[in-house]
């Protein structure tokens, strides 16, 4: 099977709206001053930005919240680009329900930068 051809983003412009996603522990809630600078910085260039969070409130909450979010930033055509505000090995636990939903055909249908 050949490799799939490569996204090449578009390149983003002052008036563009990038979305933070939280994909994997959940920053949002631990470390507000880190996103409200990182939201500072983008603004004063000209972006917007567009937070997607919902709080959780157990484990498998967490999960639909954050397969949720991705789900939404990305089908959003609104949204230029995302960005994921922090990684780990929580995100590991949305692989199956990425895998089993439609949420990996929609992120590639609809690729951002």
């Amino acid at each position: 099977m050949p490799a799939p051809s490569p996204i090449i983003p578009n390149v983003l412009k002052p008036g563009d709206t990038i979305a933070f996603v939280s994909p994997s522990a959940r920053l949002v809630d631990k470390c507000p001053a880190y996103i409200a600078r990182a939201t500072t910085l983008l603004t004063n260039k000209g972006y917007k930005v567009r937070q997607f969070y919902t709080p959780d409130t157990g484990i498998q909450n967490g999960i639909a919240n954050r397969v949720s979010e991705l789900r939404a930033a990305f089908t959003d055509p609104g949204i230029s680009a995302i960005i994921c505000v922090i990684g780990g090995p929580s995100f590991t636990e949305l692989v199956p329900a990425l895998v089993a939903d439609t949420a990996t055909n929609t992120c590639t249908d609809n690729s951002k930068n």
